[in-house]
């Protein structure tokens, strides 16, 4: 079953998903605990194009029995707060919101977060400053937030000017907006100024990473935990089924790379077992 919910602080309202095979949220636990994650939404339009995806993941893990919650960040989504309350340090915040609450309301057993794309950003900011060995799960990470402002500056104009949206001239911009989101320059400038390529973890974590491709900055990054003793595990993904989030004509189409979506869920269980 899935069950909508909000939780955190009143004036910082989160919206969060739970996918459990639990009869209610609040319900008994046994006492041992059941594996558990949280899934982190991507930024701005990948969290909607992913939405099916994340379904589905989210859902297998329960079948598989997991516990897992699925959560907008403050400022986006069905959560509380405008586009301009979206920030990185806010992220950090939301997310250990998230953590608490499926760890007390479920009595998780070992729990994991898994970051979809730029939702790697605030997950690794969040993972360097935990006391504890954290596990993670980061699906085709984006590391550079300098790289990922650039590029959505360049949909930006994309979606303007070549997909196709305004064939009668090309309207101006709003002040704040990307991509029909509404962004805040506290975010961007916190993004320009973030680079995970060599982040810090606390020992005694572990990384599944899962892509399509491997980069030079993802490998730098694999080589570099490793160097730090991290474990790391790879998992490379079907390129065929990339999703093409490049194409301005495809910006607002669904992404489901459904073989992609059961190898990570088969991998996930796994190192859960």
């Amino acid at each position: 079953m899935s069950e909508p919910f909000f939780f955190g602080d009143e004036a910082r309202a989160l919206f969060g998903m739970l996918h459990s095979r639990r009869s209610a949220r609040m319900a008994p636990a046994s006492s041992t605990g059941k594996p558990a994650c949280v899934v982190c939404a991507p930024l701005l339009q990948d969290a909607t194009r992913i939405q099916r995806a994340m379904w589905h993941l989210a859902e297998s893990l329960a079948e598989a029995q997991h516990d897992v919650l699925r959560f907008d960040w403050y400022g986006s989504g069905d959560s509380a707060g405008d586009g301009a309350d979206l920030r990185l340090e806010g992220m950090a915040e939301d997310l250990e919101a998230a953590i608490v609450e499926l760890s007390t309301s479920t009595r998780a057993g070992r729990l994991s977060v898994l970051a979809f794309r730029s939702a790697a950003l605030p997950v690794l900011a969040h993972a360097t400053a935990s006391k504890s060995p954290v596990d993670l799960v980061l699906w085709d990470p984006i590391l550079d937030g300098a790289a990922l402002v650039e590029d959505w500056q360049r949909q930006q104009v994309e979606q303007l000017t070549v997909a196709g949206r305004y064939p009668f001239g090309t309207p101006a911009s709003e002040p704040g907006e990307l991509m029909g989101h509404e962004v805040g320059d506290a975010l961007l400038d916190a993004l320009r100024s973030t680079d995970h390529s060599r982040v810090g973890l606390p020992a005694g974590s572990r990384i599944l990473v899962a892509a399509w491709r491997e980069s030079q900055c993802l490998s730098a990054f694999i080589e570099w935990q490793r160097g730090q003793g991290i474990e790391v595990e790879c998992l490379w993904l079907d390129a065929g089924e990339t999703p093409a989030f490049d194409v301005p004509r495809q910006f607002e189409a669904q992404v489901f790379p459904r073989r992609s979506v059961g190898m990570l869920v088969e991998r996930i269980t796994g190192m859960a077992a």
